[in-house]
């Protein structure tokens, strides 16, 4: 995972969470990727389903419980988009019959994509509590 999307999304909200999700996923599909649109939209649910919770949970407040709360949610929520895209994308861009997909998530996708999160939520967390000093916050009225 990329941690700039989940600092977009913890620093400017939800939206550059999703905004940022999507040009990552398409880069990435475009210049390394070797599995095509369903690759590149397998990788953008990842992504997205991880970085805009944790950005809509720690919004308001920048709580350790609040990114707590978020990473374990957002981590659950990863690894659920995962299973689902896994199923239902998978055998479309490799041929292998959903069975096989199905078969290959405890030992591989649902422990893969939990450690995933983790590591992510704690190399994310680490950065932004060393940043968060120099990150100002503008909180004015734009009406």
């Amino acid at each position: 995972m990329k941690f700039q999307l989940q600092l977009a999304g913890i620093v400017f909200g939800p939206f550059a969470a999703l905004l940022s999700s999507l040009a990552v996923a398409l880069l990435a599909g475009i210049t390394v990727g070797t599995t095509g649109i369903i690759g590149i939209l397998i990788n953008f649910l990842a992504k997205a389903s991880f970085a805009i919770l944790i950005a809509a949970i720690v919004k308001r407040r920048k709580t350790n419980i609040n990114f707590i709360m978020a990473f374990i949610i957002g981590t659950i929520a990863m690894v659920c988009t995962m299973v689902l895209a896994n199923i239902a994308l998978t055998p479309l861009y490799t041929g292998v019959p959903t069975s096989v997909v199905i078969g290959m998530l405890l030992p591989a996708i649902i422990p893969i994509n939990a450690i995933m999160g983790v590591i992510n939520s704690v190399i994310v967390f680490a950065i932004y509590k060393g940043i968060e000093k120099y990150i100002k916050v503008d909180n004015y009225d734009t009406n």
